[in-house]
């Protein structure tokens, strides 16, 4: 995630990496998926993503 960036933004930007990935044959679990957005969250959100990880697990 980019300094500032509005999370509506990221997450549209790593679909089209996810989606262009199935293109290529590769394709991710949606757990996995929430997970890969998840880590590229700021510090700042580091209680918010444990929260949400509990609920995936």
């Amino acid at each position: 995630m980019k300094p500032r960036e509005v999370i509506k933004v990221m997450s549209d930007r790593f679909t089209i990496i996810i989606n262009g990935l199935k293109y290529y044959g590769k394709i991710y679990p949606k757990e996995e998926v929430i997970r890969k957005m998840l880590r590229s969250f700021p510090k700042l959100w580091e209680a918010n993503v444990t929260a949400i990880e509990e609920e995936i697990i």
